[in-house]
């Protein structure tokens, strides 16, 4: 018995300091993995924050740049607005113009048909200082005729004109039977 006791209590203490040894070398390994994740973690860390840097760096670039295109295209728009401001005004002058353009066009026109109408009927040249003009030599007008005469003179002259014979129809319901004189000069209605 005494020497079981001491064999078992030197069983124990090799069991307890090999348990010892093992505990020892299972923290040392323990401590090791511990350390080697905390600088893991730190370098982790230290990549992670480099990461969200240039990230955060990126993201204020493309801000920059997205402000940029931003404020350029608010200007453009607005160019681009008073340009076609700027064309729509140009377009209204030129229609302007060339509507009053049409205007005379007309008027020339009706002027010239009036001329041509003229021509069509024989033209009379007064060389004195008086004397007559008619459209019929003798007879009668026709009906719904319309006469126009054009006298010309140097300024300064006077024209007197007389009516030898105007048969005129007066009625209620005839308003085309008229005279008038008209000063081309001026364009001021004279007798009529």
């Amino acid at each position: 018995p005494p020497n079981i006791m001491e064999k078992l209590e030197s069983q124990f203490l090799q069991d307890k300091q090999e348990r010892n040894t093992a505990m020892i070398d299972v923290l040392q390994h323990l401590t090791a993995i511990k350390n080697e994740t905390t600088f893991g973690f730190e370098d982790m860390r230290g990549e992670f924050r480099s990461l969200f840097e240039a990230y955060d760096e990126k993201v204020s670039v493309y801000k920059t740049q997205v402000d940029n295109i931003t404020t350029h295209l608010a200007t453009s728009e607005e160019e681009i607005n008073n340009r076609i401001i700027k064309t729509m005004e140009e377009l209204e002058r030129v229609q302007s113009e060339q509507e009053e353009r049409l205007d005379t066009c007309r008027s020339e026109v009706n002027s010239l048909r009036t001329h041509i109408t003229n021509l069509e009927t024989p033209i009379i040249m007064l060389t004195a200082a008086s004397g007559s003009i008619a459209v019929v030599e003798a007879g009668k007008y026709d009906n719904n005729i319309d006469c126009e005469w054009i006298i010309n003179l140097p300024a300064g002259n006077k024209i007197l004109l007389k009516w030898i014979y105007i048969d005129m129809e007066i009625k209620d319901n005839c308003p085309y039977d008229y005279v008038t004189v008209k000063n081309l000069n001026t364009n001021q209605l004279e007798y009529g």
